[in-house]
């Protein structure tokens, strides 16, 4: 890859933290503040730019790894490496994305699991389109549609409670995915 193609294709954050001024803003921010007086001023979030990771490790990048017959892009770099090691045993891109989204339910538990939903845009070969997997999971079975409309406020469902919840659908949606595209 040459460097001009290579420097277009990285995020501004890093462009800027390259060069030194990722936290120019928050530096002037700073000097323009009025002091007080008998108080520390430490900004809690001073060095934090850009696609900073939630481990607290400043601005790497993502973990990209390019080959010659696959490639695994994840924010943890364990991550990318499972799905590596997937694809090296003959895996589709389906299982190192499944292999992946598993391993980062507790690499980085805080966006990630199996408690949650899983959704999906991937080409089928098969069919020659884009297909969409939803792994929304369903409503409680003991919620009614007449519960359901009673809680509402203004047409909406409330952004709390029970009736907002529903069952977690992420390993329905890998079995689906793995039945329909998987390989190993």
């Amino acid at each position: 890859m040459r460097r001009r193609t290579f420097l277009s294709t990285l995020p501004a954050g890093a462009i800027l933290a390259g060069a030194g001024v990722a936290n120019a803003a928050a530096v002037q921010a700073a000097a323009t503040r009025p002091a007080v007086q008998n108080a520390p001023s430490v900004d809690p979030y001073a060095g934090v730019g850009p696609g900073n990771r939630n481990s607290g490790l400043q601005f790497v990048g993502r973990s990209t790894v390019w080959g010659a017959h696959g490639a695994a892009a994840t924010a943890h770099p364990r991550a990318t490496l499972i799905g590596i090691d997937t694809l090296r045993r003959g895996g589709s891109a389906i299982d190192a994305a499944i292999a992946i989204n598993a391993a980062l339910g507790f690499l980085e538990p805080t966006a990630n699991g199996i408690g949650g939903d899983a959704f999906c845009m991937l080409w089928d070969p098969a069919q020659r389109k884009v297909v969409g997997l939803n792994g929304s999971g369903n409503s409680p079975r003991g919620l009614s549609l007449d519960t359901a409309r009673s809680k509402a406020v203004d047409g909406f469902l409330p952004k709390y409670g029970a009736v907002t919840v529903n069952v977690p659908g992420t390993v329905d949606a890998w079995w689906s995915a793995h039945q329909r595209y998987g390989k190993l």
